[in-house]
């Protein structure tokens, strides 16, 4: 490049969610290693601070009411106590890893992205209407925008559309210069709802190896099992499954780590209990784990990048699809089930990861995504 354009991420940075701001670094880097000033666009309702720490409070007593056990008080109250802990660790990987743009206030029409070359909106779930504002992440209140507007790994974890969201959608879909997405099932919503022709690529956190932000050293210190789960309990029960990993790798300790402030929970089989962890805390627990239990996307990718044993499960169809799409391209089917009877049918914890072929496969799925990326910013 001649000159240093600008691209700005639109994405859901602002999210406490390990993944989701772990992948917004890793395009912002990779981005940056092309030569291009990148800034995330921070792009999110303005909420004053009260209102937000309202919010969170909120959250957790409606989880305390619904899940009240007299004998759970001291692990509520430790929960309460995590929440602004881990709100602020957070925001510190904010400051510290991603550079964000001024406000652009979500509650308002209209703005003016023309400061930016290029506008990509991606990765992860942003065409799935979180917190009402889905028309943000197709570009549409930046209709005076003159740049280029390309979707990186855009996901949609469900197939349906709404028939009033039809015309829309197809309209914000056409105005895309280029569209790539995170999976099949995107592709086909994509396809099948524009005349646009659909890339799939790598999620982000695939682009980038985080030497620079993992830890050589184990954060704890004994060899233990991680457990990091957000949705719903896998058919035929947690315990199975954990008396199953025991027997691949030891009576090793189960360590569980919870999203404290956005999604409350408790596992009372755990022996170890993480409310406060921050994505990089998150990140090296899978890195130096003996075996990683998830129903995590993001969670997969960071134990196959870190060749860690794991399993992982969908119980929701909002997390099927993704998953059900990395296994195909990674070869890592046996590996990820739906049910407890699905484990013992793929015979999951008798059968060997063969890192080799995964690390192959992955390696050519990042490789042909850096090229239609590079190809599509420099056309």
């Amino acid at each position: 490049m001649t000159s240093k354009n600008k691209i700005g991420i639109l994405t859901y940075h602002y999210k406490d969610n390990f993944g989701a701001l772990l992948q917004c670094h890793a395009l912002q880097e990779y981005l940056k290693t092309l030569g291009y000033d990148v800034e995330v666009v921070n792009f999110k309702p303005k909420k004053h601070a009260i209102i937000k720490l309202a919010s969170l409070v909120k959250n957790h007593f409606i989880y305390v009411f619904r899940n009240f056990k007299l004998a759970n008080v001291n692990i509520y109250i430790r929960q309460f106590k995590a929440l602004i802990v881990q709100t602020n660790k957070f925001n510190l990987f904010r400051k510290n890893y991603l550079n964000i743009s001024k406000l652009y206030d979500a509650n308002k029409k209209t703005h003016d992205l023309n400061s930016y070359d290029y506008v990509i909106t991606g990765s992860d779930q942003i065409w799935n209407s979180i917190d009402g504002f889905y028309d943000a992440y197709f570009i549409i209140p930046f209709s005076s925008y003159k740049g280029k507007r390309f979707a990186y790994a855009a996901c949609r974890g469900v197939k349906t559309v709404n028939e009033d969201d039809l015309a829309p959608l197809k309209k914000a879909l056409e105005n895309y210069d280029w569209v790539g997405v995170r999976d099949n099932q995107t592709q086909d919503f994509v396809q099948t709802n524009s005349d646009q022709l659909a890339d799939v690529v790598c999620d982000p956190s695939m682009l980038i190896n985080f030497n620079d932000l993992s830890e050589t050293k184990p954060p704890l210190e004994f060899k233990y099992i991680f457990v990091y789960i957000l949705g719903k309990e896998i058919e035929g029960g947690h315990l199975n499954i954990i008396k199953d990993i025991k027997a691949k790798v030891g009576n090793l300790k189960v360590v569980a780590c919870y999203l404290t402030s956005k999604n409350p929970n408790y596992f009372p089989w755990a022996d170890v209990h993480m409310f406060e962890s921050s994505p990089l805390e998150w990140m090296n627990l899978i890195k130096h784990t003996s075996f990683f239990y998830t129903d995590s996307f993001h969670g997969v990718l960071f134990a196959n990048k870190f060749e860690r044993n794991f399993l992982a499960f969908y119980a929701e169809k909002n997390r099927a699809s993704r998953l059900l799409d990395i296994a195909d391209r990674l070869d890592i089917s046996n590996y990820i089930v739906s049910s407890y009877d699905q484990v013992i049918e793929k015979d999951s914890f008798n059968t060997s990861l063969n890192n080799g072929r995964c690390k192959v496969l992955a390696e050519k799925f990042i490789s042909d995504s850096k090229e239609i990326l590079s190809k599509k910013l420099n056309s």
